[in-house]
């Protein structure tokens, strides 16, 4: 039986998931990188390519070969998702399913923290009190508004991944609110203006009530619209996760998904104030935590793959095991010879 071939720019740590859902053997994995910094989860894999460095159309041009090359099925990409929604179209006329979150127009707002709140502030789903900054002026005038609501406020780019440029900002004031927060995510509001204002542009920033409460990961699998599981979990002072049921979240995540008609796998962040989750982000990819989401007993990669292939129903997906307390650990492995 001729196997299926997947096609994974990154989130190669989804491989083994799949393939443990995968007694069937259907799939076969092809893999690629910018970079040897997957190699080694890649050995999971089948056959992994070391990508030229290209530029965004470029890139896709290159994904066009890369499929026909190696006769890929179903596409999942985690990269210059945007620019292959907007050419999706010329992979289906090659015959190839691409996997992803949703349209080129729900990509470029979900990149967007501004536009995301924005999209939400009329939506029954609660987002912080926030500001766009487009200039240090604003910025600054930003932070004396939300200042005078509520005692810290925090900052990052309207357009970033990981976590990138978070800051809390810390005044004598709120010190003391504050004595448990890592202390390199906490600046002060001179030192904030300083360094957004050094290079040639302003990075536009999202000035936002900080929320002590509970974070929450809600790794999702939706189908054009309509959510088909939610796995929540939130995370333990050690560094474990809980995989808990919560209804009201698992509520909002299904009207963040209808919104914004979302398919595929995509990880929503929330946290709570005063017993209400408020929605931080939603990445339209999944998360580096899918591997824990996954001791569910829902395999999610493998899940979507099925959705979108066509080959299952919202019945044939197993329901989530909850009350789980999960961790990732590394392993060690030998990569072959030194060179």
């Amino acid at each position: 039986m001729k196997k299926t071939t997947i096609w994974l720019n990154t989130h190669l740590n989804c491989i083994a998931p799949i393939r443990q859902a995968d007694v069937a053997r259907e799939f076969r994995f092809v893999t690629s990188y910018r970079s040897r910094k997957y190699q080694a989860d890649a050995l999971l894999a089948d056959l992994f390519e070391l990508e030229p460095s290209l530029l965004d159309a470029a890139y896709v041009d290159y994904a066009l070969e890369f499929v026909q090359r190696h006769g890929v099925d179903v596409f999942f990409p985690g990269r210059k998702m945007v620019e292959i929604a907007r050419r999706r179209d010329e992979f289906t006329a090659l015959g190839v399913k691409v996997v992803l979150a949703g349209d080129a127009d729900a990509l470029d707002i979900l990149k967007d923290k501004g536009r995301f709140y924005d999209a939400l502030v009329a939506d029954s789903v609660p987002v912080p009190r926030y500001i766009v900054a487009r200039n240090a002026e604003e910025f600054a005038a930003a932070v004396a508004t939300l200042q005078q609501e509520m005692p810290v406020v925090c900052f990052k780019p309207t357009v970033g991944i990981f976590g990138q440029g978070f800051k809390i900002l810390l005044t004598d004031e709120n010190a003391h609110l504050l004595v448990d927060v890592d202390r390199h995510l906490l600046t002060t509001l001179n030192i904030a203006l300083g360094e957004l204002s050094t290079g040639e542009h302003f990075r536009r920033q999202i000035v936002l009530a900080y929320l002590p409460g509970v974070e929450r990961s809600v790794d999702c699998l939706a189908d054009n619209g309509r959510l088909l599981r939610a796995i929540v979990r939130y995370k333990l002072a050690d560094g474990s996760r809980v995989l808990e049921r919560n209804r009201q979240v698992e509520e909002h995540a299904r009207r963040l998904t209808e919104r914004f008609r979302l398919s595929g796998l995509f990880n929503a962040q929330f946290k709570d104030h005063l017993g209400m989750p408020y929605v931080l982000e939603i990445n339209a990819r999944m998360s580096g935590g899918i591997a824990m989401a996954c001791l569910s007993g829902v395999a999610l990669p493998y899940w979507a793959l099925r959705v979108a292939m066509g080959t299952c129903t919202e019945a044939d997906i197993p329901l989530p095991k909850t009350g789980l307390r999960v961790a990732e650990v590394t392993q060690a492995v030998v990569l072959g010879k030194a060179e």
